[in-house]
């Protein structure tokens, strides 16, 4: 891959996650060593909302907005806690000008740590994309992962995260990777969407990249997590000391928009959240939840239990 002329990145998020793409805007700027093309793909921005996140951007990083909104992304049943937004990224081929030969993918919940020349620069080895091989479902015969006998994809097929992508535009386009992607998931139900999606389009067909370039919660859980069977342990160690980007993925540790979050970067993202025009938000402390009143059972139960006492003392 030819170091010349911009990097070129695509982030996807509806006007309910502005705060985090404002954050993840905010960390490629401040990585930045040389020129960045970013494309947004959104769901209708107001034009005050536009100038706000433009204004996160310095001299290196140029920002474009285009309306992802399709007919042909609606109707299908996705999880209850994703959005529709999730898909936009499966309309990278017929959105971006078609000179653009290659592509790097970030989910908007993510905050890049250093610059992303190294990941713009990977070998995809005649593959359409490189990804991290997610830590927690690494199979596709992995709990909750593909119904991988009904796609016909071998059980130990390698199974991706999609949170960060490095992408052959061209060999997406004709590839018809778009197309393919969204017959499956209008064909089968399917836990993570558009991710398992392309995992089924492209078993056994895409590029490893090194687990530095998508540190995700899944890794953190040291001796709990799979990663340590599918990665190199010194490789491994080096991502979760030093990462390169980190992706807050929903996990037990919670997300640094949510209370009580323990991610161990919680606060990096807040970091780059105070170079946005939302500097200083903090989530607010969850209410206590009422205790739920006694039922009528549960009541009578209590006195039979307190006469007892006293009579047997």
């Amino acid at each position: 891959m030819s170091a010349a002329g911009p990097i070129v990145v695509v982030v996807a998020a509806d006007s309910m996650f502005t705060k985090q793409l404002g954050a993840a805007i905010a960390s490629i700027t401040r990585s930045a060593t040389r020129e960045h093309q970013l494309f947004v793909l959104h769901d209708g921005y107001e034009p005050a909302l536009i100038d706000q996140l433009v204004g996160i951007a310095g001299d290196a990083v140029t920002l474009r907005f285009l309306d992802a909104r399709s007919r042909a992304l609606d109707g299908f049943e996705l999880p209850q806690y994703l959005p529709t937004a999730t898909l936009f990224r499966l309309r990278i081929g017929d959105l971006l000008p078609d000179e653009v030969e290659r592509v790097l993918y970030l989910d908007a919940d993510v905050v890049v740590r250093r610059p992303l020349d190294e990941l713009w620069e990977t070998d995809l080895d005649g593959c359409v994309l490189g990804a991290v091989r997610d830590p927690v479902i690494p199979w596709a015969a992995a709990p909750a992962a593909l119904p991988w006998e009904d796609l016909g994809v071998d059980p130990d097929t390698p199974y991706f995260n999609a949170g960060v992508l490095v992408i052959d535009a061209g060999r997406w386009r004709s590839e018809r990777i778009t197309e393919r992607a969204l017959h499956v998931l209008g064909e089968h139900r399917l836990r993570y969407a558009d991710q398992c999606a392309l995992n089924a389009v492209l078993a056994g067909q895409w590029a490893p990249v090194a687990p530095q370039w998508n540190l995700q919660a899944g890794h953190l859980a040291r001796d709990g997590s799979l990663a340590w069977v599918t990665e190199q342990h010194d490789v491994l160690a080096a991502a979760i000391d030093d990462p390169a980007i980190v992706h807050f993925n929903t996990s037990w540790m919670r997300r640094p928009w949510q209370d009580e979050c323990t991610h161990p970067h919680r606060d990096l993202w807040f970091e780059n959240l105070d170079q946005t025009p939302w500097a200083g938000w903090r989530p607010s402390p969850a209410l206590p939840t009422a205790p739920a009143a006694p039922s009528r059972r549960g009541m009578v139960a209590r006195v039979r239990r307190a006469g007892s006492i006293l009579l047997r003392g």
